[in-house]
C-alpha cells in the first residue's frame, strides 16, 4: 500500500516537473507551443514526436541550451510513459551525454545528477 502511494506521488512529481519545464517561457524556436499543447492534452508520445525536430534544429544552429531543454523533456516524457522509473531516465541521459557536443555536457551532467538524487530518494529505504 505504501509503495503504491509513494510510486503515484513520484509519478505526479515527475509529470509536474515535465509540465513546469515546458510551461517556462518558450524559447524563440518554433514548435514549443505544439509540445506544450500536446502535454496539456495528455499526449506524451505526440509531444516526443514534436520534440525531435526541435532537437535537430537546435543542434544544427548550436542553440545548446534549447537542445538540452528539449532532450531533457523528451527523456522525462519517455520515462513517464515507461512507468516513471528514474533508472530508465538515467540510462537514457547517459547515452545522450555520450553523443552530445562538449559544450552541452556540463549542463546535461547537472540534470543527470538531479535524476540520480531523485533515484536515491525513491530507493534509500532499501
Amino acid at each position: 500500500m505504501f509503495n503504491r502511494k509513494f510510486l503515484a506521488g513520484g509519478c505526479l512529481l515527475a509529470l509536474g516537473w515535465a509540465i513546469t519545464f515546458v510551461m517556462a517561457a518558450d524559447p524563440p524556436t518554433a514548435g514549443w507551443s505544439d509540445v506544450r499543447q500536446a502535454i496539456n492534452q495528455g499526449l506524451p508520445k505526440t509531444a516526443i514526436e514534436k520534440l525531435n525536430p526541435i532537437i535537430t534544429r537546435a543542434m544544427e544552429q548550436e542553440k545548446y541550451a534549447e537542445a538540452i531543454r528539449a532532450i531533457g523533456l523528451k527523456i522525462a516524457l519517455e520515462g513517464n510513459i515507461q512507468g516513471n522509473k528514474p533508472e530508465e531516465k538515467i540510462v537514457r541521459m547517459r547515452a545522450e551525454i555520450d553523443k552530445a557536443p562538449q559544450e552541452m555536457k556540463p549542463a546535461m551532467n547537472a540534470v543527470l545528477a538531479n535524476w540520480f538524487w531523485h533515484y536515491f530518494q525513491q530507493n534509500r529505504w532499501r
